[in-house]
């Protein structure tokens, strides 16, 4: 009756900012999911490898069965460098990119583009307490979504961009279910 447990309900904005930052379509997924720690109808933990078009590899895990609970996380690592991006903002964002720089030193520029910290406690946020959950996230996407509608205009987030991260969810939960890799279109 839920449609869905943690990949649906507290990593679907996690993995909409994963395929974001790629910029690649997903090829396929394979995943183990299931019930580790909960008595529940839903899966409270996912582990995923993800084959993007590009030939990228990724992971997704997603768990509410991690105590204490743990805030969420998005790492892509690179040739060129890596990001680390928390609920509390950029944790590490290194570049071989930077004008000037050599190759075998990484600036770290985190410390250029800390983003402020969300009014409130921080922390894990939902992943402990679904009452946690942060508004600030939501605030320009809802205000864009009024806007669209009253300039009877596209939302920046449209309907097939929304669905990207639903449609690889559904091809995880296949994936776990018949044990088998999952090709998306």
């Amino acid at each position: 009756l839920d449609g869905g447990g943690a990949l649906m309900n507290q990593c679907v904005h996690g993995i909409d900012a994963l395929l974001w930052l790629m910029g690649d379509d997903v090829a396929s997924v394979f995943s183990y999911s299931g019930t580790q720690v909960r008595e529940i109808e839903v899966e409270d933990t996912s582990v995923s490898v993800v084959r993007f078009k590009s030939g990228a590899y990724g992971t997704i895990v997603g768990t509410t069965s991690v105590i204490p609970a743990q805030p969420s996380r998005t790492e892509i690592h690179g040739d060129k460098g890596s990001l680390v991006l928390s609920n509390d903002g950029v944790r590490c964002w290194t570049s071989r990119l930077v004008k000037g720089v050599h190759k075998e030193q990484p600036v770290d520029l985190a410390k250029r583009f800390r983003t402020r910290k969300p009014a409130g406690k921080g922390g894990p946020g939902g992943a402990a307490d679904p009452k946690a959950i942060g508004w600030y996230g939501h605030t320009a996407q809802v205000q864009d979504f009024c806007r669209a509608i009253l300039n009877d205009r596209q939302p920046i987030i449209n309907g097939p961009q929304a669905r990207k991260p639903v449609a690889l969810i559904l091809a995880i939960y296949k994936s776990a279910k018949t044990g088998k890799e999952v090709v998306l279109d």
